[in-house]
């Protein structure tokens, strides 16, 4: 099982796929978002981009320094595998 990194997601397409394909393979992943509120509900539910997430993690995404921090603190508390 391999935790991944998302920086950010598409909203829709890919956005509303990829999240489940994730879970279904056996993987996880952490969301790094600067407003999860950009992932609005689907389907009657949470986005899946958050909803499935194993943690969403608010950083300012459009700033590289304050997106890399955002990343290192992730994989300073869970081993990160791409």
């Amino acid at each position: 099982m391999a935790t991944l990194l998302m920086l950010e997601s598409w909203v829709h397409s890919t956005g509303l796929a990829l999240p489940a394909r994730i879970r279904d393979r056996g993987d996880r992943y952490v969301l790094v978002t600067r407003d999860p509120g950009l992932y609005p509900a689907h389907a009657g539910a949470a986005h899946p981009v958050v909803r499935l997430a194993d943690e969403v993690v608010v950083a300012e995404t459009n700033d590289p320094d304050a997106a890399v921090a955002a990343a290192r603190a992730v994989a300073a508390r869970r081993a990160v595998d791409g």
